[in-house]
């Protein structure tokens, strides 16, 4: 909860800061825990229009939010839906990746 709230603070944080925090955020994303996975997706939201879109791919995030696509409860794959629809709309070749991820 509270690196989302550093990450959508006023005023926003130096991202190259942010960035080392990715790789662990990441992990987050591979628990089963409803309320840590909504954080964790609406904090990567937050970074994604800041450039921070290659680093959280590379941090391994991105397959891991189309899977939480399908997860039951809204308030973990809206925020997954936003991070993905952020990183599409800086990158139109990432668009590519999702038309070939498997359903």
């Amino acid at each position: 909860r509270a690196l989302k709230r550093l990450c959508a603070g006023h005023p926003r944080p130096n991202f190259t800061r942010v960035e080392p925090c990715l790789e662990p955020l990441s992990e987050l994303l591979l628990k089963d825990d409803e309320e840590l996975l909504s954080y964790a997706c609406s904090a990567l939201s937050y970074l994604v229009p800041h450039g921070l879109g290659d680093s959280i791919m590379n941090a391994g995030a991105f397959s891991r939010l189309l899977e939480l696509l399908g997860h039951p409860s809204q308030k973990v794959y809206r925020p997954a839906l936003s991070t993905i629809a952020a990183r599409l709309f800086q990158d139109r070749s990432q668009t590519q990746l999702v038309r070939c991820f498997p359903s």
